[in-house]
């Protein structure tokens, strides 16, 4: 490894890894035209100390709330790359085996299964009352603090380059002279405390592997309170939603009151005041997109809504292998869920081909002329 900068094998395997999931986006496509010149360039910069932060896309999504979302260009999601490949084991090592978010092996899946468990485990399999508590950060992503963040990460990186490197990711502005590519009545749409333009500095972009890598190391802070220092034995953690199980709810009140004492003096943010949750274990839960009950879990009502507009929508006729992927994309979810009468619904009132189990769409095949 070189001291003043990344090696050039990291800087092509960064490449690599960031193409792998945006090949087909155009800035990729264009990096890739002049791909070693620009990579040699990279390199340079970053072990020469001149690399700075080009500008950032922004947009405006509807589903499933208006939000805006962050896209770094092309060379710079590399430098991601670079960053995530270096330290992403040293803290994944120190993370607690309930984060759920972002992580290899891992995700909501994995995590719905785990509180799953976790409700079985709690009333020995579902003979006795348990408690949950349940509760997420309001506007996480927005509202976390840079200078907070940086010094939870910059304490376990010793390399300078790389501490400069991890310094200018983490205090980067994307707001400062963006690409828009939404009209401004979108933007309009986004609620002021849901927008980084209207973030008075704090905040992290939504769709960068830097911003997910990072919030974890943030999170981090408060799961290792709740699982050395609170005691809890029953709790995970997805991205900023966090659930709690145990027999005694005023114990896991109390827990709760640390926690906010903890969120609101270290971390510097604060729980969502509307949304926590207390109930018995015995009434679900909503998380990681499913509704975890007694014996059953379901899919969530707003994947089941989205999932009947995709099978209504001219899509079939206009792009029907795109409708196929769509499907079989909400299908591959119905699966770890009970959703047999609802795939069985969606049969009839599509008339469309599914494999026997009706846990995927078949395509048709093209007949030969």
């Amino acid at each position: 490894m070189c001291d003043s900068g990344p090696s050039v094998e990291e800087v092509f395997r960064a490449y690599f890894d960031c193409r792998r999931t945006k090949r087909n986006a155009y800035s990729a496509a264009a990096f890739e035209q002049n791909m070693e010149r620009g990579l040699m360039r990279l390199h340079r910069e970053l072990n020469d100390g001149s690399y700075r932060i080009g500008r950032s896309t922004c947009f405006v999504v509807s589903y499933p709330k208006w939000r805006e979302v962050w896209a770094a260009n092309f060379r710079d999601r590399i430098v991601h790359h670079i960053i995530y490949n270096r330290l992403s084991d040293h803290f994944y090592r120190r993370f607690i085996h309930d984060s759920y978010a972002c992580i290899p092996g891992r995700g909501s899946l994995f995590g719905a299964k785990r509180v799953h468990g976790f409700m079985r485990s709690a009333t020995q399999n579902w003979q006795r009352r348990a408690w949950y508590l349940q509760a997420d950060l309001a506007n996480f992503f927005v509202s976390i603090d840079k200078g907070v963040l940086a010094s939870l990460v910059l304490k376990h990186v010793e390399t300078p380059w790389l501490r400069r490197l991890v310094a200018q990711v983490i205090h980067h502005n994307p707001t400062r002279n963006p690409i828009v590519n939404s009209p401004v009545w979108k933007f309009r749409e986004v609620p002021r405390h849901k927008s980084l333009f209207h973030s008075k500095g704090r905040g992290l972009p939504i769709g960068n592997l830097s911003s997910q890598f990072f919030a974890n190391v943030y999170m981090n802070e408060l799961d290792q309170l709740v699982k050395r220092e609170l005691g809890i034995r029953w709790y995970g953690r997805y991205v900023d939603d966090i659930v709690m199980i145990g027999h005694d709810p005023q114990q896991l009140n109390a827990a709760f009151e640390v926690m906010e004492s903890f969120v609101g003096e270290r971390l510097r943010g604060a729980f969502h005041p509307n949304k926590t949750v207390r109930n018995t274990c015995d009434k679900g839960i909503n998380f990681c997109g499913y509704i975890l009950k007694p014996y059953r879990v379901y899919l969530r009502r707003r994947s089941v809504q989205a999932m009947q507009q995709v099978a209504r929508s001219g899509v079939r006729y206009d792009d029907p292998e795109q409708w196929v992927s769509q499907m079989n994309s909400y299908l591959g979810l119905c699966r770890h869920a009970n959703t047999y009468r609802l795939r069985r619904q969606l049969a009839i009132n599509t008339g469309a081909t599914f494999a026997p189990g009706l846990t995927k769409v078949k395509t048709r095949r093209k007949r030969n002329p």
